[in-house]
């Protein structure tokens, strides 16, 4: 970096409340200015590598303004088609951009000169991608950051209920967990070579069910046991035992799959649930235990099965007027703590909606 270049002073002073707070965040944000000129030169020497790095970094993702705006240009004559982009294309692109003073991007990012020294900041191209993991390594740590200022002034609100503000706080740390996360495999012959992975582990498990077994035999040999990614829709009039019937099914993928299940009941309480499995796995009849009317047997046997149940790795939430968003916090809680495989919720219609003027759809998608 050159002596005379100036590294703006974005100072983090949205916390006015904690003297600590303030202490911590009077400092430069994360940031590699190198690595960004190192990235934008290899791009103009070699300029088969946009297409690499665009699936790394996007334009916000870069400390200086002025090399957001040179990416963006980038990216857009790319977009065009434009063939051999150099200084010259970026000049004549940044140049017809104006703001509402009639000022031109190029002008604002220092004029043809930045993009010449930009140009002659690295020997090669080889390094492009390197580059673009700093620029987006930096990114994460500022938006952690952000994310955390945000956080503590929500803390600081009385106003603000604390369920919420912890819901909020694992919102934003999960949507930055998300961002980071490179673009998934699109080119057929990539998405091929892990389809027959998979088809490979059916043949060596042939006969098996290769996916979470529902403890209903004709059900599995159908679909070949729920599979992940799977969304499956139980569909009845009222009364019909679709409760029971998922039930059963928590039970068996617990028990004999060894997958983590968590219910979200809206309508049952989680006792009513817990009673449904102790009739399960002991094979009493539900009407005898409302009843109060058990032999001794069958009370051993509830305390067998309950001793049983107890080792399960199986959940059950029965708070009502539960949000989409609330469900999926939760299962993504035990999804790390636990290892969910499978989520059912009795019944969806009852999830409250974020937004009710928004589609159904969108109301209850995670």
């Amino acid at each position: 970096m050159s002596t005379d270049e100036q590294i703006p002073q974005r100072r983090f002073d949205r916390v006015d409340r904690g003297k600590n707070a303030s202490q911590i965040f009077n400092k430069l944000p994360p940031q590699d200015l190198d690595a960004e000129r190192g990235l934008l030169g290899s791009i103009l020497l070699v300029n088969d590598v946009i297409d690499e790095v665009a699936d790394i970094v996007r334009p916000d993702f870069f400390y200086l303004d002025s090399h957001q705006k040179i990416f963006a240009s980038i990216l857009r004559l790319n977009d065009a088609g434009v063939r051999g982009i150099d200084a010259v294309t970026l000049s004549n692109d940044l140049e017809k951009r104006r703001d509402a003073e009639n000022r031109s991007q190029l002008e604002e990012i220092g004029g043809d000169d930045y993009l010449i020294s930009i140009l002659n900041s690295v020997p090669h191209a080889a390094h492009a991608k390197y580059y673009a993991g700093i620029i987006r390594d930096k990114y994460i740590q500022r938006s952690l950051i952000y994310a955390c200022t945000e956080i503590l002034q929500e803390s600081y609100d009385d106003s603000r209920e604390t369920p919420e503000i912890l819901q909020q706080a694992e919102h934003k740390i999960f949507e930055i967990l998300q961002n980071q996360e490179n673009t998934e495999k699109m080119q057929l012959k990539d998405i091929l070579l892990d389809a027959f992975d998979r088809i490979n582990d059916r043949l060596e498990r042939e006969g098996e069910v290769s996916g979470l077994t529902t403890g209903f035999n004709d059900l599995d040999s159908k679909t070949n046991g729920f599979q992940p990614t799977e969304l499956i829709i139980l569909a009845a009039r009222p009364s019909m035992g679709k409760t029971a019937f998922v039930v059963n099914i928590a039970e068996a993928v617990a028990s004999h799959a060894h997958a983590g299940v968590v219910i979200f009941s809206l309508e049952q309480s989680k006792l009513e649930l817990a009673e449904r499995l102790l009739c399960i796995r002991a094979k009493i009849d539900g009407h005898k235990l409302r009843k109060g009317d058990l032999t001794d047997e069958e009370r051993e046997k509830l305390v067998e099965a309950s001793a049983q149940l107890s080792e399960l790795p199986l959940y059950i939430d029965d708070q009502p007027a539960r949000t989409m968003a609330q469900v999926g916090a939760i299962c993504r809680r035990l999804k790390r703590r636990h290892g969910i495989g499978l989520i059912i919720i009795d019944y969806l219609q009852l999830i409250e909606p974020e937004d009710k003027r928004a589609p159904r759809e969108q109301q209850i998608a995670l």
